[in-house]
C-alpha cells in the first residue's frame, strides 16, 4: 500500500510540473508578434529540408563539417 501511496504522489507531482511547463511555454508564445502569412511553401520546404536533412549549414565549415557527417 505504501508503494502506490508515493507512486501516486510522484505522479501527480509529475503531472503538475508538466502542466506548469506547458502552461508556460503558451504564455510566451502569446507574447510573440503576430503570424504573418506564409507564401512560397515548395521554396520554403525546399530550404528547411535541405538545413535539416542535408545539414548544409554545418558544411560551411569544412573539417567540422565532414567530422560531423561521419558521426552521423
Amino acid at each position: 500500500m505504501p508503494k502506490q501511496i508515493i507512486f501516486s504522489f510522484v505522479l501527480l507531482a509529475t503531472l503538475g510540473i508538466f502542466a506548469y511547463s506547458v502552461f508556460r511555454y503558451i504564455n510566451l508564445f502569446r507574447l510573440t508578434k503576430a503570424s504573418f502569412p506564409v507564401k512560397h511553401y515548395s521554396r520554403r520546404f525546399g530550404i528547411m529540408f535541405r538545413v535539416a536533412i542535408g545539414q548544409t549549414k554545418i558544411f560551411r565549415f569544412p573539417v567540422i563539417g565532414v567530422l560531423h557527417a561521419l558521426v552521423f
